[in-house]
């Protein structure tokens, strides 16, 4: 919130982006000029440490892509795993794409009032550029994220066909013995 040009926050825990802009701000001397700048230099670090919370969760997802997709044959024991894996990488990518569309609204906000200085605005730009960025790879994770998901579960259901068709045949070899047994007696 801010409030006669002083920026407040509540927050239950120290978050490191708050730690970030306090060294940043000291080691650019004249950077930070208002609340107002302070305020964008948290968003421009919380849109960075979104883009490599997105990296990591891209990461995790990719290894789990390698394990589906470079074998022909995934057991059901391997498969429940991957299944049980793939959601949080799915929570992770929602939370950053909520933070950065909830960022993104602050942003509009504060270029509609008129608030900021000619710079400002070039820096709210610049952020502006970032989130659209992070918000098109999150689509793009969401993307993988199915796919992943629908050839996991394709492997599974390939491996119930299989069982299916192992107690078809086993049926009806024993319907015929079953068959011949009733004959003869």
């Amino acid at each position: 919130v801010v409030h006669k040009n002083i920026l407040f926050t509540v927050r239950d825990v120290e978050l490191p982006i708050f730690r970030l802009q306090r060294l940043r701000a000291g080691s650019q001397p004249g950077a930070v000029t208002d609340c107002k700048d302070i305020l964008l230099g948290l968003y421009d670090l919380e849109m960075e440490y979104s883009a490599d919370a997105l990296e990591d969760a891209y990461a995790d997802l990719d290894l789990l892509s390698r394990r589906v997709l470079t074998r022909q044959h995934l057991s059901d024991a391997e498969a429940k795993k991957i299944l049980l894996e793939i959601p949080h990488c799915e929570d992770v990518n929602s939370r950053i794409r909520r933070n950065v569309l909830d960022t993104q609204r602050a942003l509009s906000f504060l270029q509609r009032g008129k608030f900021l200085s000619a710079e400002q605005r070039e820096d709210c730009e610049k952020i502006s550029r970032d989130i659209e960025s992070i918000d098109n790879h999150t689509s793009f994770i969401f993307g993988k994220i199915n796919f992943l998901m629908d050839t996991t579960a394709g492997f599974v259901n390939v491996n119930q066909n299989e069982r299916v068709n192992r107690l078809t045949y086993a049926s009806v070899a024993l319907m015929v013995v079953s068959l011949l047994l009733g004959l003869g007696a």
